[in-house]
């Protein structure tokens, strides 16, 4: 893939680490797309979307929220042994069981206004402000809002509206 690298040492503070950064795949600019939407969360909750306390726990903390991550995903990743195993349906499951205490973080239960745990997280948001993040936060690279597309999303055409206005 054009402008995807290997890795390095240390890419991204953990709690805004993409995923194909933790599962050991070649990288590029997506990442960034991944970090905008874990600050932006951020900013709008008051903590952080993913606060796991070590690798494991980020991928299972993101998990919570966003679903098990896509089988190809795991297949292509060189590290899918680290957090991985086959379970007895022939898919896969997380190796290691989250700590208590991240499971009672988790939301469990969602308003009716709510579709996903990623949507129950956020709420009360805007819905263009979701679906914006939702672009951001997708398991797979290839399936993130690029830069390009994220200026023409809706909630970033209504935030830069009134300056357009005022501009004219």
């Amino acid at each position: 893939m054009e402008g995807r690298q290997q890795h390095n040492a240390y890419i991204q503070s953990r709690y805004y680490r993409a995923p194909e950064i933790l599962l050991g795949l070649p990288y590029g600019p997506p990442i960034d797309m991944w970090s905008l939407g874990c600050v932006l969360a951020e900013l709008h909750k008051g903590t952080p979307l993913f606060p796991g306390v070590d690798e494991d726990d980020q991928l299972q903390t993101i998990a919570s929220l966003l679903g098990f991550p896509p089988t190809d995903l795991i297949l292509r990743s060189p590290r899918s042994a680290v957090f991985f195993e086959k379970n007895a349906e022939g898919g896969f499951s997380f190796l290691k069981a989250r700590s208590s205490r991240q499971n009672r973080e988790t939301p469990n239960s969602c308003g009716s206004h709510c579709r996903t745990r990623l949507e129950c997280a956020l709420s009360p948001a805007e819905s263009s402000f979701v679906d914006f993040l939702k672009g951001c936060l997708r398991w797979d690279a290839d399936d993130r809002l690029t830069p390009r597309e994220a200026l023409q999303h809706p909630w970033l055409k209504e935030l830069r509206a009134p300056r357009e206005r005022q501009e004219k």
